[in-house]
């Protein structure tokens, strides 16, 4: 683990870690955060080395449990135990609120790129309109189909594009849209 410590970690069995570490990783995942920071306290600092220093006010004092109550180790020994890492363990620590850790908020938010549902029905819609047709060679042991030769599907195509200037034309038109603003025209007259 390094560098000794005062807190005589390495006194701990390696059998009293090892059931430290099988009931860490038995917990879900929010709660491993909260057995985190119910094993920290956080204390003032001893003592400041000036009086308007803008370094930490804190520390941090980690303990595992034994027996009834608690025994204090260092954040290595502590680490190395529950093979997670140390930054793991004080962005837990230095994020939790009230005595609970903070609440993962990742896949929460949808993705700014994420295809429209519209999008994907307007693409399955068009795959489906396209005739499709059995395999020549394999009919009977297979229910695949495929697309046939090239100018009906581009004739699919061009259908389907038409359709969508349609739709969009029916759009502008319920909106009151123009192709030339009138106030930009009237406004290139004036001097």
């Amino acid at each position: 683990m390094g560098k000794k410590c005062g807190n005589n970690c390495d006194s701990i069995t390696n059998e009293k870690r090892k059931s430290i570490f099988d009931y860490f990783w038995s917990l879900t995942k929010t709660r491993r955060r909260d057995w985190l920071v119910s094993m920290t306290q956080k204390i003032p600092i001893k003592r400041k080395r000036s009086q308007d220093s803008d370094k930490r006010s804190y520390s941090y004092k980690y303990s595992i449990t034994e027996g009834e109550g608690k025994r204090t180790v260092c954040l290595q020994f502590l680490a190395a135990t529950l093979d997670v890492g140390i930054k793991f363990i004080q962005y837990t620590v230095q994020t939790s609120e009230s005595g609970l850790s903070k609440e993962d908020n990742r896949g929460r938010c949808e993705p700014f790129n994420k295809t429209k549902e519209s999008t994907i029905t307007s693409v399955v819609n068009f795959l489906k309109a396209l005739p499709a047709v059995p395999s020549h060679y394999c009919r009977k042991n297979s229910s695949r189909v495929y697309l046939p030769n090239k100018p009906e599907i581009e004739e699919q195509r061009k259908q389907h594009e038409k359709e969508k200037i349609e739709s969009y034309e029916r759009f502008k038109a319920h909106q009151n849209i123009h192709k030339t603003d009138p106030s930009t025209l009237c406004a290139s007259f004036d001097f």
